[in-house]
């Protein structure tokens, strides 16, 4: 009888050493998932503020590309505007300078007082005083006739050629002036073409960019919502694996009062109460 409750204790010391195993095992394999979903976790989450992080970033440049090219379009509007503006200066200036050639032929080949009146009614403020002079010279030399002496005469021609000299001489100093504003005008065209040429450059580098960081944020966008649906999978398996665990591992009611009872009974080595030792027998 007694060896089979040795037997019976064998058995016992064999299931606890192979539960002690198991325990072992369980609790490190359930170490290691823990870990692993922690790891990953972190992981994804660094991942998830580092896409923040940059998308805020790229937007940022994004706005600040756009305000860039939206002054270069400006510039760009600006001067075609100014060109525009040259190209109608220019075909004024050529208008008046053809007039100003017209007028100067024909009073150097016939200068009759219809024609000086005419040009003093149509640019009064530049010859209006000199055309003026003109005319009252020829009302004098309507009014000499052939008894007139010769130094009249001689006083009234040098008298009209001075006049008619310092006509020629204001005409010259428009046409003259008109070319200056020519070349001016020329070199202010050419300046701004430059200007123009530089900004549409930019312009195009910027919208590149522009659209670039466009489509580097979209693509941004993306990974994080790929990132985030897959941090939000990896909390929900974690938490049915944490959940499953607390479940397996709850115990019965039963069980716990057994378990309760046996960790208040006396520990190892200490008496036990002297109504409970058998007493041994006087021989």
């Amino acid at each position: 009888m007694m060896e089979n409750d040795a037997f019976k204790t064998l058995d016992l010391d064999k299931d606890l050493v192979s539960l002690k195993k198991g325990e072992s095992n369980i609790i490190r394999e359930l170490q290691r998932v823990v870990d692993l979903f922690n790891r990953a976790l972190l992981v994804k989450e660094k991942m998830r503020v580092r896409l923040m992080e940059k998308i805020v970033q790229s937007e940022k440049t994004r706005n600040d590309v756009f305000e860039k090219l939206k002054k270069v379009v400006r510039n760009v509007e600006i001067y075609d505007k100014n060109l525009e503006h040259i190209e109608e200066r220019k075909a004024e200036g050529q208008r008046r300078e053809t007039w100003l050639k017209a007028k100067y032929e024909e009073i150097l080949h016939h200068a009759s007082s219809s024609q000086i009146l005419a040009l003093a009614n149509e640019e009064s403020d530049i010859f209006g005083e000199i055309c003026q002079e003109l005319l009252s010279l020829n009302e004098e030399v309507a009014k000499i006739n052939r008894g007139t002496n010769r130094e009249e005469l001689t006083k009234c021609r040098e008298e009209y050629l001075r006049c008619l000299q310092k006509l020629f001489q204001k005409l010259d100093e428009q046409l003259s002036e008109i070319e200056e504003n020519k070349e001016k005008l020329k070199k202010y065209s050419a300046e701004i073409k430059r200007k123009k040429e530089k900004a549409v450059k930019q312009q195009t580098a910027l919208k590149k960019n522009y659209n670039f960081l466009l489509e580097d944020i979209r693509g941004k966008k993306v990974d994080l919502e790929v990132s985030v649906h897959e941090e939000k999978t990896l909390i929900a398996e974690y938490r049915r694996v944490l959940d499953r665990f607390r479940v397996d591992a709850g115990i019965s009611r039963e069980m716990e009062g057994l378990l309760e009872k046996i960790l208040a009974s006396p520990e190892e080595g200490q008496e036990f109460p002297e109504s409970s030792m058998m007493r041994e027998e006087h021989v």
